[in-house]
């Protein structure tokens, strides 16, 4: 791609207009109405964090890794390729079923310098939101563990936006002004200028935006788990560089952190909330079990199992044994579990060390 002395005047001179973030927006996927914030992702994922070096050498990953879990019809392949026809060779890898995809080769896409992008769909059809994440995408939690951003894209029925967005289709695709966007090629040459030349470093102020959030956040829980980790600290720092370079900042400020703040908050109150609580649980991509309730209902699940397994009676020692290698429940609770179970009316015990459900 050829840059020209004419095409950086113009480059430098839009990269101070106050609606530049929102143009270069406005340019991804401009004829699907919506999905504001996974638009924001994928803009920030294709400018990407800062190069950044430990004093042993290692470095750190600077692309931004995003998943979308999508019902069908909502439009997300499209944005996927969208993004990648604004993107600079060799610095976006995408993949349009992630459950297709070995996981030796899902590792060394997540793993690498460039920023990756892939969509996914319930493996139950739809997604259920009283079900936890991890068990609904199909993925091991080292693979889920590696996302920057994760989305949950429904498609459930609403009068008001069904109305919008079809008084949107109906009347132009195109309903956002020429003058509001970029073409693909200028897009294309913002891009590249901005990778070149910019690597911003965390502010002050930033610093102290993203402190504050991480230490507030992680002990705000009563119950003591956290509901945020440092990978997604991590994240939020990546997001925050990317959102800098989109306007030639040397330097992450206030505005960057808090926008990329609210991003992460944004994905994770979709899929990181035990529904039990409300609250905000940082740890989506493992299987651990907060709430009684889903204790209970995977006590009850793994008799099931079992009964199938075992002509009819569930083994005690197996029960024992899968609660706590899957979801991380000790013996002690398990055994509390059943007997409440007992009490309940809900399973009986056939003989010495074997159980049922009540039919």
């Amino acid at each position: 791609m050829e840059i020209t002395k004419k095409d950086v005047n113009k480059i430098k001179r839009l990269s101070k207009d106050p609606k530049i973030h929102n143009k270069l927006l406005n340019t991804i996927a401009p004829t699907i109405k919506g999905y504001y914030d996974v638009k924001e992702a994928i803009l920030l994922s294709l400018f990407m964090g800062s190069d950044k070096q430990l004093e042993d050498g290692t470095n750190i990953r600077r692309g931004i890794n995003i998943l979308i879990i999508h019902d069908p019809s909502t439009g997300m392949k499209t944005l996927l390729k969208n993004a990648e026809e604004l993107s600079v060779p060799n610095k976006l890898k995408t993949v349009y079923d992630i459950n297709e995809v070995k996981e030796s080769v899902l590792l060394e896409l997540l793993d690498s310098d460039d920023s990756f992008i892939a969509l996914g769909a319930p493996i139950y059809g739809r997604f259920d939101k009283y079900k936890i994440l991890i068990e609904q995408v199909g993925l091991h939690q080292n693979i889920l563990s590696k996302f920057d951003l994760i989305f949950l894209i429904e498609d459930k029925p609403d009068r008001d936006e069904d109305t919008l967005l079809a008084d949107h289709i109906l009347s132009n695709y195109n309903s956002i002004s020429i003058r509001d966007r970029f073409d693909v090629d200028f897009f294309k040459k913002y891009l590249t200028y901005s990778n070149i030349f910019y690597n911003p470093s965390l502010g002050d102020d930033a610093n102290e935006v993203l402190k504050e959030f991480y230490v507030a956040t992680r002990n705000s829980n009563p119950e003591g788990y956290a509901q945020i980790t440092v990978k997604q600290l991590e994240a939020i720092i990546r997001l925050a560089e990317a959102s800098a370079k989109i306007k030639f900042k040397k330097v992450v400020d206030k505005e960057d952190a808090e926008k990329a703040v609210r991003l992460q908050m944004a994905c994770l109150k979709e899929v990181g909330v035990t529904h039990e609580t409300g609250e905000i649980d940082a740890n989506i991509t493992s299987i651990k079990l907060k709430s009684d309730r889903d204790k209970i209902q995977r006590v009850t699940e793994e008799i099931k199992l079992l009964e199938e397994e075992y002509a009819g009676d569930a083994p005690l020692n197996l029960l024992l044994l899968n609660m706590d290698d899957k979801y991380g429940v000790g013996e002690d609770e398990t055994t509390m579990i059943v007997s409440n179970l007992i009490s309940k009316g809900v399973i009986f015990k056939v003989r010495s060390g074997y159980y049922r459900r009540v039919r």
